[in-house]
């Protein structure tokens, strides 16, 4: 455990290094763009959020698409940071090619798709291996319909809030979801849900004031789930 521990601290030292030549780097450019990433960096130290810190200094690369990802040369992961044209129908990819070398997309960052007002449908490809869809990641989007990836683990609080279009959320049987954070899904229109078996947890006002969810199916491998307060309420 001590050693696990060590190991977690040199990481943390490191990623605080990078992030800081970063900073460092960006104070001597006059570039608008780059402001607006060190203001993200400096927002997400502020609240202690490392990991996203350390996926904002990472180098920056656009698909056919248009959509841009934050690719980590070390580590060989990629992850879904924004949408530079406008486009009705996304698809993510289970990786990202740049000069050879193959990205696993593994996060869809926070605010990667806030207030974005073109895109409906949004779907990955049947190998994804996203784990994580960011905080505030959809928030006030004109989304309409999602299909979550089986491999998706956390979808993070105001995910999808205030998606006033959004009327089908797909979780397939198969799903590894977890945890889905508060306030996710709170005020959207999805019309049914699945609760899959993994899933432990549904925080505080995650799918209040879903006045047309209609219908709950809960897996029959389900073991226990938590639905802290106001987790359905007044839907």
């Amino acid at each position: 455990d001590n050693l696990h521990l060590l190991d977690k601290m040199d990481k943390m030292k490191n990623d605080f290094k990078q992030i800081s030549e970063y900073l460092c780097f960006n104070e001597m450019q006059n570039h608008q763009q780059l402001e607006n990433i060190s203001n993200k960096i400096k927002k997400a130290i502020d609240e202690c959020d490392i990991e996203k810190a350390r996926w904002l200094t990472r180098d920056e690369i656009e698909d056919e698409n248009g959509v841009i990802y934050k690719i980590d040369r070390q580590s060989k992961k990629a992850a879904v940071f924004g949408l530079q044209k406008p486009r009705e129908n996304v698809f993510i990819p289970r990786a990202i090619k740049q000069e050879g070398i193959e990205f696993i997309i593994t996060t869809i960052l926070d605010e990667s798709f806030k207030e974005n007002k073109t895109i409906k449908k949004f779907e990955f490809d049947q190998n994804s291996e996203i784990e994580t869809i960011g905080k505030l990641s959809f928030y006030e989007s004109s989304i309409e319909y999602i299909l979550i990836p089986p491999s998706v683990k956390i979808i993070k609080e105001f995910a999808f809030h205030e998606c006033t279009k959004l009327t089908t959320v797909e979780i397939p049987k198969n799903s590894k979801l977890e945890l889905i954070e508060g306030y996710s899904f709170m005020q959207s229109n999805i019309e049914s849900l699945f609760i899959p078996s993994h899933l432990s947890a549904i925080k505080e006002s995650a799918f209040r004031w879903c006045h047309n969810l209609k219908k709950i199916e809960i897996s029959d491998k389900s073991k226990s789930l938590r639905v802290d307060k106001l987790g359905f309420a007044e839907i």
